[in-house]
C-alpha cells in the first residue's frame, strides 16, 4: 500500500482540508527515513499549494492543524536534508504570503524560534534560507513587535556567534525598511542603542550589516538621525560613516588646478601637432557648403601610399677585403683567362665559392648589362658579355690549400653563407686519371699540387 500519493492533490472544501491534513499527520508520525522523507517533501508542497491556491487559511481550523504540524515541521526545518529542508521554508513563506498580517498573530510564534536558532547554522546553505526566509516573512507580514527583541539581542552584545549577530542586523534593517513610522516611532531608542553597540563590532560583516542599518534608520528618521550622530563619539562615527570623505580643501585645490593644467596643456599640444588640414578641415567644410563647390580632401595618415613611377639607382654590393683577395689570388692561378669587362671578373670571384652571393652578383651583372645594352643599342655586346660570365664562372677555381680552405670555411660560416667546393672543368692536357672532379676535390692540396708538377 503507497503512504502517501506522489501526484498533486486539491482541495475545494473544508471536509477535503480536514481529510488531507489529518493523512498528512499520519504520515509525518513515522518519522523521517530513507524511505518516507520524500513523502514529507510531497506534502509541504501540496500544503503550499492549499494555501497560497485554494486559500486553506481562511477555512476555520486551519491554524488548529498548524499546530499540530509544529513539531514535525520543526524536525524538517533543522534536517540535514537540504530538500526537506527548503520544502519547508517555501512553505512557511506561502502561509505569510497568504495570511500578510495575521501570520504575525497566529503562526509567528510557532516557528520563529527556530528560525532563529537556525541563523547560528554552519551549513551555508541552510543559514541563507533561514534568512531569506525571515525577510520574506518580515515583508509579508510586517512583524514591528519583533524591533525591540532583536534589537535587545543586539544591544546587550552576549549572542558570542557572528553569523547569529550579522543575520540579527540584518533582519533589523529590514523591520526598519518596510514598516511605517508608526510602528517604528516607540522603539527609536533601542534601534539607536543597538546601532551604538554593534557599530564598533570586532566582525566587519556585522558592521557592515549595522551600517545598513543604520543608512535605512537616517533615510527615515533624518532628524531623529543627525541628533543621534551629534552625541556619538568620534570613533563610532567613524565606523558608520557610509559615504566616502570629502578631499580637503589645500587638496582640493591641487587637484582642480592640477587638472585645469593637464587639460590646457592637452589641448595646446594637440592643436601645436595637428597638421593645418586637419585643423582647417572644419571651416573648409563650412566654405565648401556655402559656395557649392567641392574642395579636395586633405590625405590623412591612415590612406595608402602612392607608388612612384621613378626608377631608383640599382645598389652595388660593396667590395669586401675577402672578395679582393679572392679576386688578387684568381690572378696568380696558372691557365686562367682573365674575362674581358671587370663587372664579369666581379661576378665570377664571387660565384666560384658562394652559392646566393653568386645569383645576387649574377643579377647586379645582368642588370648592368642591360644598362649598358639600352645605353649603346647593341644587342651583340650583351650576349658576349652574358656568355663570358657564364663560362668564366665555370673555369675559374682558385687553387687553395688545406689551411687557407678551413680558415675561409670557418670565416662563411661566422658571416652565415655556405661554402661551395669549387669544381675544375677537365682539358685536354690533363690525364685521365684525374679527370673525375669529384674524387680531385677529395684529395689534399699538397697531392695536387704534386700532380700538376709531374704533369
Amino acid at each position: 500500500m503507497e503512504i502517501y500519493p506522489k501526484k498533486p492533490i486539491r482541495i475545494a472544501s473544508k471536509a477535503e482540508l480536514d481529510k488531507e491534513m489529518r493523512r498528512i499527520q499520519q504520515l509525518f508520525s513515522k518519522g523521517e527515513t530513507e524511505e518516507t522523507w520524500e513523502f514529507f517533501n510531497i506534502a509541504l508542497k501540496n500544503l503550499g499549494v492549499w494555501t497560497l491556491e485554494d486559500k486553506a487559511h481562511e477555512y476555520d481550523g486551519f491554524v488548529d492543524h498548524l499546530k499540530m504540524l509544529q513539531r514535525p515541521l520543526i524536525k524538517t526545518l533543522t534536517t540535514e536534508r537540504t530538500r526537506l529542508s527548503g520544502a519547508a521554508t517555501e512553505f512557511l513563506k506561502k502561509v505569510s504570503e497568504a495570511m500578510q498580517r495575521d501570520y504575525d498573530q497566529h503562526v509567528h510564534d510557532l516557528f520563529a524560534p527556530t528560525l532563529l536558532r537556525m541563523f547560528a547554522r554552519t551549513n551555508k546553505v541552510m543559514l541563507t534560507r533561514a534568512v531569506e526566509c525571515y525577510k520574506t516573512i518580515i515583508d509579508h507580514a510586517k512583524l514591528p513587535r519583533m524591533i525591540p527583541k532583536l534589537s535587545t539581542l543586539l544591544k546587550s552584545q552576549k549572542e558570542t556567534s557572528k553569523s547569529v549577530r550579522q543575520c540579527v542586523a540584518a533582519c533589523l534593517d529590514k523591520l526598519v525598511e518596510t514598516n511605517t513610522k508608526e510602528d517604528i516611532a516607540p522603539h527609536q531608542t533601542l534601534i539607536e542603542d543597538a546601532i551604538r553597540m554593534t557599530a564598533m563590532d570586532s566582525a566587519p560583516d556585522v558592521r557592515l550589516a549595522i551600517r545598513c542599518c543604520y543608512k535605512t534608520y537616517s533615510i527615515k528618521f533624518p532628524e531623529s538621525a543627525s541628533k543621534f550622530e551629534e552625541k556619538l563619539p568620534a570613533d563610532i562615527k567613524k565606523y558608520l560613516t557610509v559615504t566616502e570623505r570629502r578631499p580637503t580643501s589645500k587638496l582640493l585645490s591641487r587637484t582642480s588646478s592640477a587638472s585645469s593644467f593637464s587639460s590646457t596643456t592637452s589641448s595646446t599640444s594637440a592643436t601645436k601637432n595637428a597638421p593645418a588640414s586637419l585643423t582647417t578641415s572644419h571651416a573648409v567644410g563650412r566654405v565648401v557648403k556655402h559656395a557649392g563647390t567641392r574642395l579636395p580632401r586633405p590625405k590623412s595618415r591612415n590612406s595608402a601610399p602612392q607608388l612612384s613611377t621613378a626608377k631608383l639607382p640599382i645598389p652595388q654590393r660593396p667590395r669586401t677585403s675577402m672578395s679582393a683577395s679572392l679576386s688578387a689570388r684568381g690572378s696568380k692561378i696558372p691557365n686562367a683567362k682573365r674575362p674581358a669587362t671587370p663587372t664579369a671578373s666581379k661576378a665570377t670571384s664571387s660565384s666560384v665559392l658562394i652559392s646566393k652571393p653568386a645569383a645576387k652578383d649574377a643579377s647586379t651583372t645582368a642588370t648592368a648589362a642591360t644598362a649598358a645594352s639600352s645605353s649603346s643599342k647593341n644587342s651583340s655586346t650583351l650576349s658576349k658579355l652574358t656568355r663570358a660570365t657564364a663560362s668564366s664562372s665555370l673555369k675559374f677555381t682558385p687553387k687553395t690549400n688545406a689551411r687557407t680552405s678551413a680558415t675561409m670555411q670557418k670565416m662563411f660560416m661566422l658571416r652565415g653563407m655556405t661554402p661551395v667546393r669549387p669544381i675544375k672543368r677537365p682539358s685536354s692536357s690533363v690525364s685521365s686519371t684525374t679527370r673525375n672532379s669529384g674524387q680531385e676535390n677529395r684529395r689534399p692540396a699538397k697531392k695536387q699540387n704534386v700532380e700538376n708538377a709531374t704533369q
